[in-house]
C-alpha cells in the first residue's frame, strides 16, 4: 500500500526526541529538518554522515541543551527507530539492531537519509515538505528563533504553510504585557505607538510548546531582542530573579550594551498583585535552554565574585577554558588542590556571593564529581 500524507503526519507526531525527566533534546527533529531542506533544494536521497558530521553538531550546540560532548552520531542512527529514516553501511553495520549504538567507526564509513517511499512522496509534493516542517517546528523549537534555523538548514516555507500553522492563546500576550506595565523585564524598553506596544513581547519561561502554561507565573513581558536571547539560553535567571547574561555571548560594544550591563541585575518585576515567575518554570528553563553556563560565567566572567580565584583555578588546571559550554554536571580533576579546600572554598565563597544552591561533592583527592541544580 503506498503511503499517505495521513501517515507520514502520523509519523512525524510520533517521532520520539531524547528525554530524560524533563530535559528534552531535540537531535532528531533537526536532523530531519537538514534531510527536509536537502530535499527542498533537490540533492541526493542519501548523504555520507562525514559530509553532515559537523553541520548537525553545530547545530547540536546552537538549538539543543548543553552537553559535555555532542554526538551527531545518536540522531543519525537512532532515528531508524521512528521509521523516518535508514542508514547504510558495512555488512558488519547491517547486522546492529538499531536499539544498540554501533561503534563510531562504523558511523563514520556510512550513509543515511529518508526511506525511500517518504523521499518520493515528498518529492512529488513540495506543499507536503513544508507542512511536515512547520509540523517539526511547533513541536520541538521556539517561535523566536525559526527564523534562524531554517535559514541553517536551508528551508524556505510560504506564507499559507505558516497560516496553518497551530494557534496561540492571544490572551497570554495582553495579560502578560499588562502585568508588567508593557515594559521588558530586562531593559524596560517600553515603546508605543498609537497606544500599541513596539517590539514588545510576551515569552514562556517554560515553553508553551512543551506544555509551559498560558500564565502569568510562567511569562516574561520581553523586547524582541531579549526574548529570542532568552529561548536561546543567552539569558537565564536565578532563583531570585536575577538575570545572567553568558560569558560565551560574543561581539563588541554593543553586547557590552544590550547584554552584559544587565548581567546580575533583578529583572523589573509585575505590579503589585501579579504573580512573579514560578520557581518550577525557572528551574525548567536552566534545565532545557542550554543554561548550564552560568556556573562558568559567574566563576569565570568578567567581574568574578571576590575570593572565587581558586575555583577557577581548578577549571584552568582541569583543561576548560573559560566560558566553555558544558553540562550541570562536571567532572574535574583537582590536581594538587585537595577536595576539602574545593569544598571549603565553593561553601564560603561562591555559594553565597552569587546565590547558587549547595554544591555536593564526592570523589577522591585526585578528582571531584559536583552537581548544582538551576542558581
Amino acid at each position: 500500500m503506498a503511503l499517505s500524507e495521513q501517515d507520514l503526519l502520523h509519523l512525524i507526531d510520533k517521532v520520539r526526541p531524547w528525554k530524560h525527566g524533563d530535559r528534552r533534546a531535540p537531535h532528531k527533529p533537526l536532523l530531519l529538518l537538514m534531510a527536509l531542506g536537502r530535499l527542498q533544494r533537490g540533492e541526493d536521497r542519501l548523504v555520507a554522515f562525514t559530509e553532515v558530521e559537523d553541520n548537525l553538531r553545530r547545530m547540536l550546540k546552537k538549538y539543543g541543551p548543553s552537553r559535555d560532548k555532542y554526538r551527531p552520531e545518536y540522531p543519525f542512527w537512532r532515528l531508524q527507530n521512528d521509521s523516518m529514516w535508514e542508514v547504510h553501511g558495512s555488512a558488519a553495520l547491517a547486522q546492529v539492531l538499531t536499539t544498540v549504538d554501533p561503534p563510531k567507526g562504523e558511523i563514520l564509513q556510512s550513509s543515511g537519509g529518508l526511506p525511500k517511499p517518504i523521499f518520493d512522496l515528498l518529492r512529488d509534493r513540495p506543499d507536503l515538505v513544508e507542512r511536515l516542517a512547520v509540523a517539526i517546528l511547533d513541536e520541538h523549537f521556539e517561535d523566536t528563533y525559526e527564523g534562524r534555523l531554517l535559514a541553517d538548514v536551508g528551508l524556505r516555507i510560504d506564507g499559507y504553510s505558516w497560516a496553518r500553522r497551530r494557534k496561540r492563546d492571544p490572551r497570554f500576550r495582553l495579560l502578560v504585557l499588562d502585568a508588567y506595565e508593557g515594559r521588558c523585564a530586562v531593559c524596560g524598553l517600553d515603546a508605543v505607538l498609537e497606544g500599541d506596544p513596539v517590539g514588545l513581547e510576551a515569552a514562556h519561561v517554560k515553553s508553551h510548546k512543551h506544555r509551559g502554561p498560558d500564565t502569568v507565573n510562567n511569562g516574561l513581558c520581553m523586547c524582541a531582542l531579549h526574548h529570542e536571547a532568552f529561548d536561546l539560553g543567552v539569558l537565564g535567571l536565578t532563583h531570585d530573579h536575577r538575570v545572567l547574561v553568558s560569558d560565551w555571548l560574543r561581539g563588541g560594544a554593543s553586547v557590552d550594551e544590550y547584554f552584559r550591563r544587565y548581567h546580575r541585575e533583578r529583572l523589573r518585576g509585575p505590579v503589585v498583585g501579579a504573580a512573579s515567575v514560578d520557581a518550577k518554570h525557572i528551574e525548567w528553563h536552566w534545565k532545557n535552554a542550554g543554561l548550564s553556563w552560568i556556573v562558568l560565567a559567574v566563576v569565570l566572567g568578567p567581574r568574578p565574585p571576590e575570593g572565587t580565584g581558586m575555583i577557577a583555578l581548578i577549571f584552568i588546571l582541569s583543561g576548560r577554558s573559560p566560558g566553555a559550554r558544558s553540562g550541570p554536571s562536571r567532572r574535574t580533576s583537582t590536581g594538587v588542590l585537595g577536595i576539602t579546600r574545593m569544598a571549603t572554598q565553593l561553601q564560603t565563597s561562591l555559594i553565597p556571593a552569587v546565590g547558587l544552591p549547595p554544591v555536593r561533592l564526592s570523589g577522591s583527592r585526585r578528582e571531584v564529581s559536583w552537581k548544582s541544580s538551576y542558581p
